[in-house]
């Protein structure tokens, strides 16, 4: 009986141990905050550089291509109802003159020359093997197959793969890999329904030569209501190299209608950023010094909030991305 004790002793005090995280004072959680930033910064950098993000960024802002992804001319989505994959295939060269893809050939897919500056071997093309979307509740139509490639004449610089399904309506499972040189990003989505119950988990990764840079898990209670749902409650994981965000939102405890709603979100909230071992502070929703406007701020150990997007300027641009 005695060694049983002895053990149980040891073993709480591991667990608490284990369990005890160090927080930062404000000038630790502030070094934390920037090295946070420059990392974010760095994988940004590296990516904005490689062929495929140039690729994809200059036919995203198209407003008219044969693929069926570009610019809107408006301020909703574009429609790809009506897009049709078979119409459009075929060989698609630059105009300068008319700065639009005129096609040259007949083709088995949709292959588009992308304007380099030069021509030669180095030259990129996009090849989109396969394509086909679906209608669902929201717009635009859900993209549910997509095999693509960005190449030039001598290597090919990555690939995407991209599966899907609908059921009631909404997206049941998505899965989304792309494959460069020397990374690899996925994301996944699996929904559950039973009666107006269900679940939501989502996980995205980005691995650069091997080694995980990124990281996320969502695992969502949500609640069914005619051809939507909306969330319960949401657990969430963030990881970015030595930085990890763990968080709780009790959603169906949020009062939107609430006079003082941001009380009503923080106290149904746990947000909070480590690296490492040790806290940099906790994310809670406050007023801007206009006190018009609602962001996220940290709060250090001393009960200082500074705006979030302070310290992570390009947080607006990534929590802002549309389609």
């Amino acid at each position: 009986m005695r060694n049983y004790y002895l053990s149980y002793l040891l073993l709480l005090i591991f667990i608490t141990t284990a369990c005890s995280r160090k927080q930062f004072t404000p000038e630790e959680a502030d070094r934390s905050m920037k090295v946070l930033n420059s990392n974010l910064i760095n994988i940004l950098t590296a990516g904005s550089e490689k062929p495929e993000y140039q690729a994809l960024t200059f036919l995203l802002n198209l407003e008219n291509s044969p693929l069926p992804f570009h610019k809107s001319t408006n301020s909703t989505s574009p429609d790809t109802s009506m897009y049709s994959f078979e119409k459009n295939k075929g060989i698609y060269l630059w105009d300068v003159e008319t700065k639009a893809f005129k096609k040259s050939k007949d083709a088995n897919i949709i292959s588009l020359h992308l304007p380099t500056g030069t021509s030669g071997a180095n030259d990129l093309w996009l090849d989109l093997n396969k394509y086909e979307n679906q209608a669902y509740s929201s717009r635009p139509n859900l993209p549910v197959q997509i095999d693509a490639a960005i190449r030039s004449e001598k290597n090919q610089f990555a690939t995407i793969k991209h599966t899907a399904n609908i059921t009631n309506n909404l997206p049941e499972n998505i899965s989304t890999l792309i494959k460069g040189l020397d990374y690899e990003a996925g994301f996944e989505l699996k929904r559950t329904q039973i009666k107006n119950e269900g679940k939501l988990n989502l996980d995205l990764f980005l691995k650069v030569k091997n080694f995980e840079v990124i990281s996320a898990n969502v695992d969502a209670q949500v609640e069914y209501s005619r051809n939507s749902y909306f969330f319960k409650t949401i657990d969430f994981y963030l990881k970015l190299q030595d930085h990890h965000v763990i968080g709780k939102i009790k959603y169906g405890e949020i009062n939107p209608t609430a006079a003082d709603y941001i009380d009503s979100f923080n106290s149904n909230s746990s947000i909070i950023l480590f690296e490492g071992n040790h806290q940099v502070g906790k994310i809670i929703l406050n007023k801007t010094d206009n006190k018009e406007l609602l962001d996220y701020f940290v709060r250090f150990s001393d009960g200082k909030e500074t705006l979030l997007s302070t310290y992570i300027p390009a947080l607006k641009k990534l929590l802002n991305l549309k389609y």
